[in-house]
């Protein structure tokens, strides 16, 4: 089973041109900023939005294309909508025997279907609830399993943990992360959490701008991150310059150095951690020193994050220890310095 959407989806404002491809049983995490063209992919793949140019297939049958375009009802696709789109008056077994009923299944097989994903996803003692007595972790199961069981050749989840608490969605991971990884079909997952996309993707793919920048396992794209909302997304500071045998010049001013040699047009990364804080200009061997303005403080583990507006603006972990030495607070002036061999540069 394989999905190729290879379309543009074009509007006056905005124009998503999207080139994917996947394969059965692989998790797809589809990440990147608000208005990146996410939602537009998926709305496309599922039908409920006509592309303007390109084509789309699934399993090898063509479902959009120039002058085709498949309705949803057909295409053998299941879709989980952030906010659960569950029937209010049916039952849990009701909501989800309806996928398969949808298709045309009789009702005493949509049945079995029903109470068989039930008891995977842990809702059998809930079949007899509606969704106004759920929790959101439960309906949001309830949606997935619902969409299972009308079997689907590609499953679509759109921000499945975003409306959930911390348990909630720790749990709702784990599930996804065994579940998805033994479907037979292909998954995309749209998440704006690391968590989701480094625990439940395969692979991601970073779209911004309507246009995919950059795909690859999680641990290399968070490794070696191509735009800001992924480097905010893993943690780690992030610029884009040219270099000079390691050497990187800014476009906003200013230079960074690095202990790797590469010229040309590069990208700068390295972790909050690797920044050291001074209340006045530090001595010594760093070659990486800015002045700047703290912008904001917050607890970040067993840390406390800063957030610094400089000529390159930073994201900087301290402990609490070196807070109360430096007694910092929102815009106070303070010096950030960063070792050379804490900077990774790799081709832009």
């Amino acid at each position: 089973m394989t999905l190729a959407a290879h379309f543009a989806v074009r509007r006056p404002q905005h124009t998503t041109e999207i080139d994917l491809d996947a394969t059965a049983e692989q998790v797809v995490g589809l990440i990147g900023p608000n208005g990146a063209g996410k939602s537009t992919t998926l709305r496309a793949i599922a039908g409920l939005l006509q592309i303007s140019s390109g084509s789309i297939a699934i399993a090898g049958r063509d479902v959009a294309g120039p002058g085709r375009h498949m309705p949803p009802n057909r295409r053998r696709v299941g879709f989980v909508f952030q906010d659960h789109l569950l029937f209010p008056h049916l039952t849990v077994r009701q909501n989800v025997a309806f996928g398969p009923r949808a298709h045309g299944v009789r009702r005493s097989d949509a049945d079995r279907l029903a109470r068989s994903w039930m008891e995977r996803l842990d809702l059998a003692p809930l079949a007899d609830r509606r969704p106004g007595q759920l929790s959101g972790g439960q309906a949001q199961r309830v949606a997935i399993a619902r969409a299972l069981a009308s079997d689907p050749q590609v499953l679509l989840l759109d921000e499945p943990t975003a409306a959930l608490d911390a348990a909630a969605a720790m749990g709702l991971r784990t599930l996804l992360r065994d579940h998805l990884r033994a479907f037979a079909g292909v998954s995309i997952v749209v998440t704006h959490t690391a968590l989701d996309a480094m625990v439940i993707a395969d692979r991601l793919v970073v779209i911004d701008q309507g246009r995919i920048v950059q795909t690859g396992a999680p641990a290399e794209v968070a490794a070696r991150p191509r735009t800001q909302h992924v480097a905010a997304l893993v943690g780690l500071n992030l610029v884009r310059g040219t270099a000079d045998a390691g050497a990187v010049v800014l476009p906003a001013g200013g230079s960074l150095v690095a202990a790797e040699p590469l010229s040309g047009s590069v990208f700068a990364s390295f972790t909050p951690s690797a920044v050291s804080l001074f209340a006045t200009r530090p001595t010594g061997s760093p070659r990486n020193v800015w002045t700047g303005t703290v912008v904001s403080l917050a607890p970040h583990g067993d840390a406390i994050r800063v957030q610094i507006d400089a000529t390159l603006p930073l994201i900087a972990d301290i402990t609490p220890g070196a807070l109360a030495a430096l007694d910092l607070r929102p815009g106070d002036p303070i010096w950030a310095s960063v070792k050379a061999t804490e900077v990774s540069i790799y081709a832009a």
